[in-house]
């Protein structure tokens, strides 16, 4: 699975956005995830073109919700937009963790399932270490579950694979001979010539017969009881 992780925020919500990530450490090294916020921005670079380019890119995208974050402008009409569009498209998860009461179900990602548990606020909690707890549960339960999801179209198509999907020859057609079978000597790959000048040496036989058949015919006289020519004067006083 991608395991690149975005984080959206209000930087009103600064301090709750840094115990998520320290409560994560654990996940993040069991399952070697790459987090990233706008404070990985290094100086020079185009924020907004950084943040849009790690939204693109992420296979989770955690929304940081409270009053302060649905006040933002950037966050509800550019970060959300683009969080759900991908969401919809099967491109990226997008999870929602309640930080503070807020209007959040009368949002763009009200219908969604957020986190700590049924999206009771952090700041509910009896301590907030409870509901960082929490929320690190589900999100392990999370991509285990996309993990195990991906194993299991691996090998279905791994299956798949072994499979012969060309069709099987049938007896007669295994064991019919094949012309280009004759025509090659076993073993050393080379074109075996000799059926091929045989052929020749016998058409040219059978041309030669026929050949011989017509001129016999062309010398034997057409009327049976024609006499056959007598020699000539000339030649008779030529051999005397």
């Amino acid at each position: 699975m991608n395991k690149h992780i975005f984080i959206a925020y209000s930087h009103a919500d600064l301090a709750y956005k840094e115990e998520l990530k320290k409560s994560l450490s654990t996940l993040i090294r069991e399952k070697n995830l790459n987090i990233w916020d706008d404070y990985d921005i290094e100086a020079g670079q185009d924020w907004d073109a950084q943040i849009k380019d790690n939204l693109q890119t992420a296979g989770i995208i955690l929304l940081l919700v409270s009053s302060d974050s649905l006040a933002s402008k950037y966050f509800y009409e550019e970060e959300v937009k683009i969080s759900l569009e991908r969401h919809d498209n099967g491109e990226a998860v997008v999870v929602p963790v309640i930080l503070r009461r807020c209007d959040w179900k009368n949002s763009l990602f009200g219908n969604l399932e957020a986190l700590p548990d049924k999206g009771r606020p952090v700041s509910e909690w009896r301590t907030r270490d409870e509901a960082w707890q929490d929320t690190v549960n589900r999100l392990r339960r999370l991509i285990e579950n996309a993990e195990a999801k991906q194993l299991a179209n691996k090998s279905a198509m791994a299956e798949a694979l072994k499979a012969d999907p060309s069709p099987k020859l049938t007896k007669p057609e295994a064991e019919m001979p094949r012309h280009s079978d004759k025509a090659r000597q076993p073993g050393n790959g080379r074109l075996n010539t000799r059926p091929l000048l045989l052929g020749i040496a016998c058409s040219m036989a059978l041309l030669l017969i026929v050949w011989g058949a017509i001129d016999f015919c062309n010398r034997t006289p057409l009327d049976p009881n024609q006499p056959a020519p007598t020699e000539s004067p000339d030649q008779l006083e030529a051999a005397g």
